[in-house]
């Protein structure tokens, strides 16, 4: 058996759940009830759920997909965290708040502020992700919008994530952790991904 080296970490639970509000964005699909279970939308909420499990455990409950995924999003599980958890999170955050200024002078956070920004910049990149990196494949489209849609594809190449999703995962995850997929399969069964999407 061939083993799969794919490196999963806190950001690959953030990307999945930006990947699956794509298609579903009303929390009643976020249920495994609303899925056939061979269906790619069940698949996407099963990893999900795995990973919800791993890297915010603070209010994991078994089975039920759509409080963890609130609980990712919203960024809860920060309150069952210390603060000083984040001390290389915060440091870098005060560092780019000042810089260039004359006069620095650090922020106080606490949790209630870190949880409050996480939400905001998760929200955002679910948001603008929406716009630029739309869910589908384009198989065949009409000459005359061809030049619009280049324009677009222009723009939405020239967006870089790197900053937001470096911040997103180090507040998920301050631990920085790694795993493999044959890991996570062979730990918490965790279903593969499907060829093609059946929703």
């Amino acid at each position: 058996m061939t083993s799969n080296t794919a490196e999963i970490t806190g950001l690959t639970l953030i990307e999945k759940i930006v990947e699956f509000l794509k298609h579903s964005p009303e929390p009643k699909k976020w249920n495994f009830k609303k899925w056939h279970p061979q269906s790619g939308g069940f698949i996407e909420l099963k990893q999900i759920n795995t990973l919800c499990e791993i890297f915010t455990p603070e209010y994991f409950i078994a089975n039920d997909v759509k409080s963890n995924m609130r609980v990712a999003i919203e960024g809860s599980f920060i309150f069952k965290r210390k603060l000083e958890t984040y001390s290389e999170v915060i440091t870098k955050m005060n560092s780019v708040i000042n810089r260039g200024n004359p006069h620095p002078n650090d922020i106080e956070w606490d949790l209630f502020r870190l949880r409050a920004d996480y939400e905001d910049l998760f929200k955002y990149k679910i948001d603008l992700e929406r716009i630029v990196k739309p869910r589908g494949v384009i198989i065949e489209m009409s000459p005359k919008y061809s030049y619009t849609y280049s324009l677009k594809r222009k723009v939405s190449r020239s967006i870089d994530f790197s900053n937001i999703d470096s911040q997103l995962a180090s507040i998920i995850d301050p631990l920085n952790r790694t795993f493999s997929i044959d890991q996570l399969i062979n730990d918490y069964n965790y279903p593969l991904d499907v060829v093609y999407d059946d929703f």
